[in-house]
């Protein structure tokens, strides 16, 4: 996965739901981490890993990663967007979507303190 386009120079750990063995960003895990990436299969996940990053918290404009499958008819970025644009605690953040690799698309949010 290519990581260069999400900007993550100015941060320095990650935590993860629901990641793959393969995914492996430039930065250190730590559970109290700066960057969270959430790999969603479903609305459902999208809900879940939202409400999850926001009370775990620790960090001032923390970084959320929405990280899904593309050619997914079923579930695709338009699911991601419409609940991060109704939800009071996300807000957009450049880059706002990414391809990661062939396979991966990336939406990015900062979580609101």
């Amino acid at each position: 996965m290519n990581f260069d386009k999400l900007r993550l120079s100015k941060f320095r750990t990650y935590d993860g739901y629901n990641l793959p063995d393969e995914f492996d960003p430039p930065l250190e895990h730590d559970p109290n981490a700066e960057v969270l990436f959430a790999f969603c299969t479903s609305f459902e996940d999208v809900v879940r890993f939202a409400n999850l990053a926001r009370n775990r918290q620790t960090n001032k404009n923390n970084r959320l990663f929405f990280i899904y499958q593309k050619g997914n008819k079923d579930f695709h970025r338009d699911h991601i967007y419409a609940f991060c644009d109704a939800a009071p605690f996300l807000r957009r953040k450049a880059p706002i979507l990414s391809s990661l690799s062939d396979t991966y698309s990336c939406f990015a949010f900062e979580i609101i303190v």
